[in-house]
């Protein structure tokens, strides 16, 4: 097919108008086809594609056509015949437009296409823009240009730009620019048309260029003309950009060009626009020149409306510049001018901008006027939209005038034209403003009506501006009710608007006040943010209003926060910008803060200075309230300065503008400060008044703001003066005024208000109501601080209930919230003080100290006096709660000081009387005495006649405590006088209740009895119905001392029945106990029992609860608690309940024992945590049950009201023997027949006498004179009253002077009396010595005996006691072990010791003295005295693989001796060689280092002891107060501990004191006690782990007397602290013989023997030594506690028998065998109680043995003792054990039994095995495995599997070891092993040898190391190895 295209006819003929026939149609379909053909040859030919689309055209199948067209265009786009035949398909479609661009573009290729000309003039007759195009191409035909390309494209460009399609336009413009023209101005008018159009589409650099290009060609034809135009249309483009400089150059070009061609409208234009883009640039003064310059072209062009127009800018602009008097004088031509026009409407607007801008000027009656003249204009010319202005500008005038009444009518007016206009603008502007002025006339809630229809209507209209004013208002009316929460987000969502809409002034405001928001909810970080922003946004704007106003609210800002300092430069910057501005409300307001700021300062002048120009300043703007704040202020700062006749000047003046005062708010603002102030003063009655008269003016004018203020305040004024219906009253007035507000806020604190008064009423669950809605509401509010304030009441209100616990929990609640809020101190301070007062009131102090210190350190950072006097008073009461009497005192007296400072003679009173009391209940009777006359006299002084009486009766109480009868007796009239004259009926039933109970102390029981009877007539009288019952008890009591039994009954009963259901637990608790003697009196023993029994919970509720810490008079009536007890032991003995008597006196001894550690001053929580405060109560059944899991006898004594009782306990029989004896008489079988009373009051002296007879005997005590109906043992006074504060810590353990000296008195010969010792054995041993266990074999030991003694039997040396005729002494007959009672015991039998690692295995000591550097010289004494010998196995050293023993799992033992103690002036505390060769010794034998001299410090013992397997003391030791001494930390002695040492032991105590000297230094330099002395606490709270403490022989030389109680503290500190056992001195030793007994003891105890046992062996070892058989030297110690064992010697037992696998496995065999017919020889003497010394010699059993090593270790651990050559002829020998305490021959037989069990091939590959203890743990878990799997197996199963991991079964031996008991490998993989034994060839009884034998080369399970993780590395040869 050709390539060329057909000869068709002319483009504009053929195409478009020759009909197609049916023979043409078919030859163009044809011609289609070949077309179609020849471009499948050749895509490329663009010709081809023409000719096809020509083709198309004729088929009038015109989309093909376009799609033809468009390709001949791509591959072709400058030829002329493509854009034709696309511009007629197009044309075809009916796309005119696109058509007409078609043709243009084909026209710009080539011009002289005629037919395309007339193709697209025809297309465009055919368009919808023929009628706009053909009369100018009827104009053009006429010039003959309708043939001229440019001419007709140009303007088919410029009508499609008219008709708005622009995209076409362009096209066809550009088209016509290609096509070009040689006229100027042609190519002018298209350059500018093209500029338009570009500018139109949003093309602005295009646009641009087009403009720039018009401008030039214009000013090449030098045609200013349409340079004018061309520099209008660049400067209108540049404006609209907001390039308003570029576009102001052009401007001033076009009034050039303007004036050149003398244009004036022209010139008018252009200075029209030049004062546009002066405004938009700011410069205002210049746009007024340019206005008034187009104003006067106006006036000569006769142009009125634009006149007017250019006057209204003028004045515009000098309003922008705040030239008020050129803006009025514009406004006021304007209004001139349309006055001679007379135009109505211009006059208007004249009048309106008049009103405006004189109001601006503050001439509000001016704008009246002129608003007014614009109504009656509005009214002629019946405009609406006029009229509502003019109310509009009125409404605004009166507002401004404060006459808000008229401003409302007019805004109401406003509202209701708009609302007839259908304005909606206007509406929302009336709605806005009418909310203004209710929010100023106090009505919130009216106020936030219209503001939130407001608000609705801009969003309908969706002006985002006047909906932020809107959210802006609202913003406003919440931050005046005080919802602070929402007033933020209102502000919020105004501020999101303000930045949307680009109000950058809005955002300064609203920036600011949300600042102010959140001020007031204290975020103070959001608030600083927010005002920063503000000022910077303020200054970014230059605007000078805002600026001033942000620098106001930031110093506001500082101010509020007491940042004074901060604030003054930004309130100065301010102070000055308000002066330029001339804003006077600004100004005064900003002196005010200033004048706030200086006066907190201390710069009170200057103060004075601003706030007087506050006052001027207000005065000028005429703002009363102003001036009413600084006269105010004005007043207080005079008075301040001493300048009280100015104060008056000002308070005259402020009293005549109240009178003056016209504005409602600025009265009631006035009156409202003057009513606050009175109540401040506390001025009730006179404050009722003024708020009275607030209420009346606020009702008058229906504030409700100032209405609900006076409600509140006539309520809080009738609160203080405890009217509590009036205030009632008018606090729920408040309420309903809030709801009617919806003053969420005020509602939130009126229903607190109603809360305070419900409370005070006692109506307190009406109180909880108010105080939990009030916490719902500030919940809604989400105000942390009204939260935390409802929280607070609502605890208060719940402790007043006595619902505690929810107390806790809601002031919790406020310290979790408060905790949140930073900076809120004073708030932090509140909750913790309420919290700390809630845990009071459960009695949980500790978390009540703790609350109150947090009170008191946010106290001191506040330099708070009057919060810090609560806070010492909180916790010196708290202190005092816990028992910590001493902090008692110090808060007490610190509060005492500070209230003396602060001359608050009222907390003096208060302090006297607690400091007085405290010094009571310490017993500090000198110091009460004087502190009660010092509160007596001050009280007496001020005429307070209570607290005087309160003193006297103190003062009664001290001389009654000290004995001074007469003394006493006159206190108490004193106190009793007081009352009665002063008319206190309870004072006066007081103090005769406490002469009626001295006269009965005298006893004077008549004088007793009118007393009492007095009491009674008084509590008749005011019909108290508790002290009628304190008086009935009293005389019950009379009764009972003189035997009037039944009455004393009757007289109970009847107080029983006056306090039921009082909650009068102490009183209670006396009557019953009382009830239940007089009930055993009269041997009615069931009622005794009922009533005793009821009284138990009271005085246990009393005792857990009070502590006595608070009432003298309560810790005497404790005194009862343990009589009770012992009453309750004697009716149910009387019972024969015997059991039931033991589970009572076991009771007993537990709080007594609480008793004794309060005594010594332990803190009560300390003995809370350690659960002693438990209730710790066994029945009957689990006493024995307890004694039973002992296996043990158990012999348990009670002393009870001067009776011993006395229980034999055996293990599964309980009590087989129980033995009542009456200690004054002896009688065994003793009646009761006696009062029981009597026997309180009298004491059991015969058993002191006896247990005092023995220790004298002894030469322990010197002889005692007393009488014998004095005093028991426990209540005697010895010397031994410690103080560390007048240092009498003297002595130490084995004390060699002491000793010596003592020695010459009692060591007179080696017999001792003993007499005294029979009557004690027969008193506490013979009466159950029948039922006593017996021996097995005569003269042998029976084994061990519990005894738990009871008070003063605790210094009985139960060890020497015997009967007359007997040989043995108890300690050779049994093994005995004291315990306090049978709690301990079951607490030590769950004691479990924690398995600790050691950190050598070496055997080597720990470096306890490592803190003194070793010197020469102290190496070679240390070397000299061969101190601290190595420990050396007996055993040679095997072979090299020899595996090391293991890790021991007991921690190391502590050892104390000799420490450095400090010296004072007072103390005597000599250094003890003799103490320190004791622990040497100690520590050899324990194989550790001890802690001696310097190295001795609290520090070091305080960390030692918890993990201490053992503790070794010997120390000096304060009995009374249970405390031990030891060396304070950082001894600056210039020589090491080492030289110290020798130097004590070379130069005695004469070396040892200049040492001390130069140790201690100078007196001055003493440290505190706190850092050298141990307490009971510390011991308490330790968490011990040891097993035993042992306290060796710590006594002060010259007090020899020593009292139970205080040594069972100590005793029971450690056992409470978690030791198994405690070993006492019940005397002091020698040196020489307490050295050897602690040899002997601590040799017995490393030999495996039980504690009792070892002191057993060393008690006869030193009585065999005859220069210490004197049982002083020997019967000294006791064991108490559970009877242990030191050392478990598995881990040796498992090296030795490791040791003995080496080598020849026939020789190791054989030895095992030898052992273990060695072990069960002598287990089987154990059991027969042979006790005859059995030994063997060394060699016979080395020939049984041969060479294998490791059985001399192994005998040694279980308990052989090896004795080398003692002489030459006698031979080495082994001594067999005589007992088994520790097990380990038992566990050795076991041992050997599995090693003996294993064939011998398993034994040979343990050898191998024995070598890697890492495979230990692998290896029992696969044998365990095995033996589970047995127990598991089913009938279907052929064999069991277990699986070892990679390292295991790679280690030699291990697959020999698995391969004997039949385990082949089954599988493997990456980390494990599986094994597999059929079951035919596995045999149970050898798997379990098997796993024994594990257990006993390795050692105990506990020590083996864990298995590794199957996740560990297995090198990769391994498995191909395997």
């Amino acid at each position: 097919m050709a390539t060329t295209e057909p000869h068709l006819a002319p483009l504009d003929k053929t195409l478009t108008e020759k009909p197609v026939t049916k023979t043409d149609d078919t030859e163009f379909t044809q011609a289609i086809d070949q077309f179609t053909e020849a471009i499948e040859l050749n895509r490329s030919n663009y010709t081809l594609y023409s000719n096809r689309s020509a083709a198309y055209i004729r088929l009038g199948r015109y989309a093909e056509a376009l799609e033809d067209a468009k390709k001949t265009l791509e591959l072709k786009p400058d030829w002329p015949k493509g854009f034709y035949r696309l511009g007629i398909a197009l044309q075809g479609m009916d796309d005119y437009e696109e058509a007409m661009v078609a043709f243009s573009q084909g026209l710009a290729t080539n011009p002289k296409e005629s037919a395309m000309l007339t193709a697209l003039v025809d297309t465009m007759l055919k368009s919808c823009l023929r009628d706009n195009f053909e009369p100018k191409l009827k104009q053009f035909q006429e010039l003959k240009l309708e043939k001229t390309p440019f001419i007709v494209v140009s303007l088919v460009g410029q009508e499609l730009l008219s008709s708005g399609r622009l995209d076409q336009s362009l096209r066809v413009l550009e088209a016509a620019r290609s096509i070009g023209t040689d006229s100027a101005r042609l190519e002018a008018s298209l350059l500018q048309t093209l500029g338009h159009a570009y500018w139109q589409t949003g093309n602005v650099s295009q646009a641009l260029d087009y403009m720039e290009r018009n401008l030039g060609v214009n000013i090449n034809i030098k045609d200013e003309r349409a340079q004018c135009k061309s520099h209008s249309n660049l400067g209108l483009a540049y404006k609209q950009l907001g390039q308003y400089q570029e576009a102001l150059l052009h401007y001033e070009q076009q009034l050039q060009c303007a004036q050149m061609v003398s244009d004036g409208q022209e010139c008018l234009d252009a200075l029209n626009q030049m004062g546009e883009c002066c405004i938009k640039l700011s410069n205002h003064g210049q746009a007024a020149t340019h206005f008034k310059e187009a104003y006067k072209i106006a006036r000569q062009l006769g142009e009125r409306a634009v006149m007017f127009e250019q006057i209204l800018k003028v004045a515009t602009a000098f309003q922008s510049v705040n030239d008020l008097d050129n803006t009025l004088l514009w406004y006021r031509r304007h209004l001139t001018l349309a006055k001679e026009k007379r135009d109505k409407k211009h006059e208007a607007i004249a009048y309106s901008s008049l009103g405006e801008i004189n109001h601006t000027r503050g001439n509000f009656e001016q704008a009246m006027m002129f608003y007014q003249q614009l109504l009656s204009v509005a009214v002629e010319l019946n405009d609406v939209n006029l009229k509502a202005k003019a109310y509009g500008g009125m409404g605004q005038a009166n507002e401004s005038m404060l006459n808000y009444y008229y401003a409302q009518a007019c805004r109401e007016q406003q509202l209701k034209l708009s609302k007839e206009l259908g304005d909606s603008e206007v509406e929302a502007v009336a709605l806005s403003q009418l909310g203004h002025i209710l929010q100023a006339t106090g009505k919130i809630s009216q106020a936030m009506n219209y503001y939130s229809q407001c608000l609705i209507l801009c969003q309908q209209r969706k002006d985002k501006a006047a909906e932020g004013r809107a959210y802006a208002s609202l913003g406003n009316c919440h931050l005046a009710l005080g919802n602070l929460r929402e007033a933020v987000k209102f502000f919020k969502h105004e501020l999101t608007i303000a930045s949307e809409v680009n109000d950058k002034a809005s955002e300064v405001t609203t920036l600011g006040n949300l600042g102010t928001a959140y001020l007031g909810l204290e975020n103070y970080e959001e608030a600083s943010e927010h005002l920063t922003k503000s000022l910077q946004l303020a200054k970014d704007l230059n605007n000078e209003s805002l600026e001033c106003e942000a620098l106001s609210s930031l110093g506001n800002f500082y101010t509020k926060r007491s940042e004074f300092e901060k604030a003054v430069p930004y309130l100065d910057k301010a102070l000055k910008m308000a002066k330029n501005l001339k804003d006077f409300m600004l100004e005064s307001k900003i002196c005010h803060n200033l004048g706030l700021c200086q006066e907190a300062l201390g710069n009170h002048q200057q103060a004075i200075q601003f706030y007087q120009h506050d006052f001027m300043v207000a005065k000028e703007a005429k703002d009363k309230e102003g001036m009413t704040r600084a006269c105010e202020k004005l007043i207080s700062a005079n008075q301040h300065i001493g300048d009280s006749a100015q104060a008056e000047i000002y308070k005259k003046k402020l009293l005549n503008m109240a009178e003056e005062m016209e504005h409602t708010s600025n009265r009631c603002c006035l009156l409202n400060k003057m009513a606050e102030d009175l109540l401040n003063a506390s001025d009730f009655e006179q404050a009722i008044t003024f708020y009275q008269q607030l209420l009346s003016e606020a009702k008058r004018e229906q504030h409700q703001s100032f209405e609900g203020l006076a409600y509140c305040g006539l309520g809080n004024a009738y609160l203080a003066l405890d009217k509590y219906d009036n205030a009632l009253s008018q606090y729920q007035r408040d309420l309903t005024i809030k709801k009617e507000a919806s003053d969420t806020t005020g509602e939130c604190r009126a229903y607190g208000n109603l809360g305070s008064v419900y409370n005070c009423m006692g109506q307190l669950q009406q109180a909880c109501n108010c105080y939990e809605r009030s916490l719902t509401l500030a919940q809604q509010l989400d105000n942390p601080l009204l939260i935390c304030e409802a929280y607070s009441c609502l605890g208060i209100v719940y402790r007043n209930m006595k619902n505690c616990e929810e107390a806790i929990r809601m002031h919790q609640k406020q310290l979790e919230i408060v905790l949140t809020l930073k900076d809120q101190l004073t708030e932090h301070c509140k909750a913790y003080a309420n919290l700390g007062e809630s845990y009071e009131a459960v009695l949980n102090y500790a978390h009540a100290v703790h609350c109150h210190e947090q009170q008191l350190l946010i106290m001191q950072r506040l330099c708070d006096p009057g919060g810090l006097l609560k806070a010492y008073a909180s916790l010196g009461r708290t202190s005092q709660g816990l028992g910590r009497l001493p902090q008692a005192l110090n808060y007490f007296r610190k509060q005492l000081e500070l209230a003396k400072d602060l001359d608050d003679v009222e907390v003096i009173l208060e302090c006297y009387a607690d400091l007085a009391g405290v010094h009571m209940l310490i017993g500090n009777y000198g110091e009460a005495l004087n502190i009660y006359k010092m509160q007596l006299y001050l009280a007496r002084d001020l005429g307070n006649h209570a607290n005087e009486a309160a003193a006297a009766c103190g003062l009664g109480d001290v001389n009654s405590a000290l004995s001074m009868h007469k003394e006493a007796l006159d206190y108490y009239h004193h106190d009793w006088r007081i009352c009665h004259d002063m008319g206190m009926p309870d004072g006066e039933a007081r103090a005769l209740g406490n002469i009626a109970e001295h006269y009965e102390v005298l006893g004077d029981y008549q004088t007793a009895i009118e007393n009492r009877e007095k009491q009674l007539e008084i509590a008749n009288q005011i019909q108290d119905d508790v002290l009628k019952a304190v008086a009935l008890h009293g005389l019950s009591v009379i009764n009972i001392h003189l035997r009037f039994d039944s009455k004393a009954v009757k007289m109970l009963k009847q107080a029983l029945a006056l306090i039921s259901g009082l909650q009068e637990i102490e009183l209670e608790a006396k009557i019953r106990y009382y009830l239940g003697l007089a009930f055993y009196h009269t041997c009615e023993y069931e009622f005794a029992y009922v009533s005793l029994t009821r009284a138990v919970p009271l005085f246990d509720q009393l005792y857990l609860g009070t502590n006595a810490y608070f009432d003298y008079s309560t810790k005497r009536t404790l005194l009862l608690h343990s009589k009770l007890y012992q009453t309750l032991i004697h009716v149910l003995v009387k019972q024969n309940k015997v059991e039931e008597a033991l589970s009572v006196a076991e009771k007993e001894r537990n709080r007594a024992m609480v008793d004794i550690f309060l005594e010594k001053g332990v803190c009560r929580q300390v003995l809370q945590n350690v659960g002693l405060l438990k209730e710790q109560s066994l029945s009957p059944e689990s006493l024995v049950e307890v004694v039973s899991s002992y296996r043990t006898p158990v012999i348990y004594y009670t002393v009870a009201l001067g009776h011993l009782f006395t229980w034999l306990i055996v293990p599964k029989n309980g009590v087989v023997q129980f033995r009542h004896c009456d200690l004054q008489t002896l009688d065994m079988v003793g009646s009761d027949t006696s009062s029981m009373y009597s026997q309180i009051s009298s004491s059991y002296i015969p058993l002191v006498d006896r247990v005092i007879a023995v220790r004298q005997a002894l030469g322990i005590e010197q002889q005692r004179n007393f009488s014998t109906s004095s005093r028991s043992y426990d209540d005697l006074e010895f010397d031994d009253t410690d103080s560390l504060d007048s240092g009498e810590y003297l002595g130490t353990g084995s004390v060699g002077k002491a000793a010596s000296s003592i020695g010459s008195s009692y060591m007179r010969g080696p017999h001792v009396n003993l007499h005294p010792i029979h009557d004690l054995y027969d008193i506490l041993i013979r009466p159950i010595e029948p039922a006593l266990p017996k021996p097995l074999v005569p003269g042998s030991n029976c084994g061990r005996l519990i005894i738990i003694p009871d008070r003063d039997l605790y210094l009985v040396p139960f060890a020497l006691l015997k009967g007359e005729g007997s040989s043995q002494f108890l300690y050779k007959r049994f093994h005995l072990c004291l315990a306090p009672s049978v709690h301990a015991l079951m607490a030590s039998s769950r004691h479990r010791v924690p398995l600790h690692r050691r950190a050598s295995v070496s055997g080597t000591r720990g470096n306890a003295m490592s803190a003194s550097p070793s010197t020469d010289f102290a190496s070679k004494v240390l070397r000299s005295q061969s101190f601290y010998r190595a420990k050396h196995n007996s055993s040679p050293l095997v072979l090299a693989e020899q595996p090391s023993l293991p890790e021991s799992f007991a921690s190391e033992p502590l050892v104390v001796g000799n420490p450095a103690s400090p010296l004072s002036t007072t103390t005597v505390i000599f250094p003890n060689p003799a103490a320190e060769k004791e622990v040497t010794v100690v520590a050899d034998l324990l194989n550790v280092r001890p802690l001696i001299g310097s190295a001795a410090t609290k520090d070091r013992f305080l960390r030692q002891m918890s993990s201490a397997e053992s503790i070794h003391l010997a120390t000096n030791i304060s009995w009374s107060r249970g405390e031990i001494v030891l060396a304070p930390k950082g001894n600056d002695s210039p020589f090491s501990q080492e030289e110290s040492i020798y130097r004590l032991r070379i130069g005695g105590e004469g070396e040892a004191m200049s040492l001390r000297g130069v140790a201690d230094g100078a007196v001055s330099s003493v440290p505190s006690t706190a850092e050298y002395v141990v307490t009971l606490e510390d011991i308490l709270t330790a968490k011990l782990s040891a097993k035993m403490v042992v306290i060796s022989s710590c006594y002060k030389p010259e007090h020899v007397h020593l009292r139970a109680d205080h040594l069972l503290a100590v005793v029971q500190a450690f056992l409470v602290g978690g030791a198994q056992s405690v070993v006492i001195p019940l005397w002091q030793n020698s040196n020489s013989s307490s050295r050897h007994l602690m040899n002997a003891f601590y040799s017995s105890l490393v030999r495996g023997s039980r504690a009792s046992r070892g002191l057993s062996y060393a008690m006869q070892t030193v009585h065999n030594v005859q220069k210490s058989s004197h049982p002083l030297h020997w019967a000294g110690f006791a064991v108490v506690g559970k009877d242990i064992v030191l050392r478990d010697n598995l881990v040796e037992l498992s090296y030795a028998l490791r040791s003995m696998l080496q080598g020849s496995l026939d020789y190791a065999i054989a030895a095992l065998k030898t052992m273990q017919a060695m072990v069960v020889t002598s287990l089987r003497r154990i059991q027969e109680g042979n006790t005859e010394p059995k030994y063997i010699t060394k060699i016979s059993v080395e020939q049984k043995v041969g060479p294998v090593h490791g059985w001399q270790e192994l005998l040694t651990s279980v308990g052989f003792h090896m004795i080398e050559h003692v002489k030459k002829e006698v031979p080495p020998m082994i001594f067999f054990p005589d007992h088994d305490d520790s097990g380990m021959q038992r566990k050795c037989r076991r041992h050997i039994e599995s090693l003996l069990g294993i064939p011998s091939s398993a034994l040979k590959a343990l050898q191998l095995l024995a070598k890697h203890p890492e495979l230990a743990s692998t290896l029992l878990a696969a044998l365990r495995h095995a033996l589970l799997s047995l127990h598991n197996i089913t009938p279907q199963e052929q064999g069991i599997q277990i699986q070892v991991d990679m390292p295991c079964w790679k280690a030699k031996g291990s697959k020999e070891f698995f391969n004997t008991f039949h385990f082949d490998l089954a599988d493997m993989n990456q980390y494990y092993i599986t094994l597999y034994a059929p079951l035919v060839g596995v045999d149970r009884g050898v798997l379990e040898y098997a796993v024994g034998s594990i257990l006993a080369i390795y050692g105990p399970e506990e020590l083996m190391e864990a298995a590794p993780s199957s996740k560990q590395d297995v090198p990769d040869n391994l498995i191909s190895e395997c």
